[in-house]
């Protein structure tokens, strides 16, 4: 059985609209590239989220992003050119500051009011983020504040893509009853389910592997496995393992344009520990290529009964949000 714990109003009943709905985008935070791939002075060219978008660096180092179609004759801003902090179009050299607006056009007496969408960028955990929305409703998620960055070892998982679409990827994470059934993983309590606020929902745990090679691999002999899975908006999840191992694990999931995953994992392993860590981050990985295997294959309906609480009211906080 689940413990429940809803600290806001209901959300309501239904579970139809933006969740798993490949028409529409919730707005949230996806991430683009790995900053060490945006240089300075150097722009970046990236198909997401149904468009095209322009980012670059300008000469201080911070990075920008516009759609990439120039709001003069709709040339592609990716292939011009940085100058100073803006963005000079290849094609009549209109030059786009960072708010999207055209700042000036050598081949007008008057610069035009034109511009173009610009978004929220934050970097963050090795990564550049896009929010899709005019302002970030929420936060990403961070190291608590009294654990430090050189504390960890950051590991960029390699990228990895899902047949699936990503709020059943983030959902999955919510589904505590697969820990069981799937990863065999005996609880010593019931499953806690929160919804924090209107874009975080959390899932904490305790339980034994059944497999004696886990147990030996997780030195959990003796000990639980004790963990607390978060998800934010619909692209975002963070898990910490806080027993045998403190450790964390940070989950993103992008659509693509068939509306399956693009998914980014970041791990972060504490230092000093050597094969304890990589021992603890190997078997995470083996209980994701089990997933895999099942996203990969799904055929998703919503067919939730009483046991699927937490994925039905992760879908209902889906709905709630505001979509493009």
């Amino acid at each position: 059985m689940i413990q429940s714990i809803d600290r806001l109003q209901p959300l309501g009943t239904s579970v139809s609209g933006a969740f798993c709905n490949p028409a529409q985008t919730v707005r949230s935070w996806y991430v683009v590239m790995p900053s060490k791939k945006l240089k300075r002075g150097k722009i970046a060219g990236v198909e997401m989220l149904g468009r095209r978008i322009a980012l670059w660096r300008d000469t201080e180092g911070n990075t920008h992003a516009v759609d990439a179609a120039c709001p003069h004759l709709g040339a592609d801003l990716s292939l011009g050119k940085v100058v100073g902090d803006d963005l000079r179009c290849p094609f009549h050299h209109w030059r786009i500051g960072i708010d999207g607006r055209c700042v000036d056009a050598p081949c007008e007496k008057r610069t035009p009011n034109r511009s173009t969408r610009a978004y929220p960028i934050k970097e963050s955990h090795g990564l550049i983020w896009l929010y899709n929305g005019p302002r970030p409703t929420f936060a990403l998620p961070a190291l608590p504040s009294a654990e430090e960055h050189n504390s960890y070892f950051r590991f960029l998982i390699k990228p990895l893509h899902l047949k699936c679409h990503p709020h059943l990827a983030i959902a999955n994470g919510l589904d505590a009853t697969h820990f069981d059934k799937l990863h065999g993983l005996s609880f010593s309590s019931d499953p806690i389910v929160e919804r924090i606020d209107e874009y975080r929902m959390r899932v904490s745990f305790a339980g034994r592997p059944r497999s004696q090679w886990i147990r030996w691999v997780t030195q959990t002999g003796r000990n639980d496995v004790e963990a607390q899975f978060t998800s934010f908006g619909g692209s975002i999840a963070w898990l910490t393992f806080t027993s045998p191992l403190r450790f964390h694990a940070v989950f993103t999931a992008r659509p693509d344009a068939n509306g399956e995953t693009d998914t980014q994992t970041i791990l972060y392993l504490p230092r000093g520990l050597g094969v304890k860590a990589l021992r603890c981050a190997a078997t995470l990985l083996c209980v994701l290529h089990a997933d895999r295997a099942i996203l990969n294959s799904i055929q998703f309906k919503p067919g939730f009964v009483a046991s699927d609480s937490a994925m039905s009211d992760f879908a209902r906080q889906i709905n709630a949000m505001e979509v493009e």
